[in-house]
């Protein structure tokens, strides 16, 4: 179905949109395409500005955000750096999202999902340093997942940081 929009724009950030029945067609109409689409073009923007080094841009993101940064230090090779503060791949295997709203997907929707909109399926594509930072105490990406997830970077740039204690939030 359409998606609901944001007051100040963009699309709904719910559960229910990241996470809807879909065929092949319509996935360039999910919520995780947009968002790796919009990541994309925000930095060709910022790099075409005449005071931005184009060569020192990196990126970040919080949760979600995190997930995304997997995703996209993966798919655009431009970036300096990456740093995902939480997020990572392996969704299906472990994760809040594999008892919820990913088993709530029918099994074509969730296979699509999981081959299309998982970090895990681009972060060995990244090429440049990634720094993985987590919490021991983290309710949405477990340490097995995240695990998994910074082993498909490459030893040399390869990062991680897992705080003990922490939980998952924006710190």
């Amino acid at each position: 179905g359409p998606q609901r929009r944001l007051p100040d724009g963009g699309p709904d950030q719910s559960d229910a949109t990241k996470f809807r029945d879909f065929n092949d067609a319509e996935a360039n109409q999910m919520w995780t395409y947009h968002a790796v689409a919009n990541v994309i073009r925000g930095h060709s923007l910022l790099a075409s500005l005449p005071d931005v080094d184009p060569a020192r841009i990196a990126i970040t993101g919080i949760s979600w955000g995190g997930y995304l940064t997997c995703i996209v230090a993966g798919l655009d090779h431009r970036f300096k750096a990456a740093v995902p503060v939480y997020g990572c791949g392996f969704l299906g295997e472990n994760s809040v999202w594999k008892d919820g709203s990913l088993a709530r997907l029918t099994t074509d929707s969730r296979v699509l999902w999981l081959q299309n909109f998982v970090p895990s399926q681009y972060l060995g594509g990244s090429e440049c340093p990634v720094l993985f930072l987590n919490g021991t105490h983290d309710f949405a990406y477990p340490l097995d997942s995240y695990q998994k997830s910074y082993r498909l970077v490459r030893p040399k740039l390869r990062h991680v940081s897992v705080v003990m204690k922490l939980p998952h939030g924006h710190i």
